[in-house]
């Protein structure tokens, strides 16, 4: 009997790093050049790149929500 070889899985291109690796090490830059002394930015400022994205998700969110009860607002006019 032959043995069977078993099958070799290629290797996965990855064709970026995402969002998620930029804004860690955005932040830690930010931590670094505050710590150091090199630019006097308020804390908030520093930590802009954890806190922003999400305020930018919930705004799109808020948004979408408001067009949808809208939109079901106009149906329930229109029904009458």
């Amino acid at each position: 009997m032959q043995k069977q070889q078993p099958k070799q899985n290629k290797p996965q291109k990855r064709t970026g790093g995402g969002l998620a690796p930029m804004l860690a090490l955005m932040t830690l830059a930010f931590v670094l050049l505050k710590a150091t002394g090199v630019v006097s930015w308020s804390w908030a400022w520093v930590l802009s790149p954890l806190w922003v994205p999400i305020a930018v998700l919930i705004a799109v969110l808020s948004l979408e929500v408001i067009s949808n009860f809208s939109n079901i607002v106009l149906e329930i006019i229109e029904r009458r």
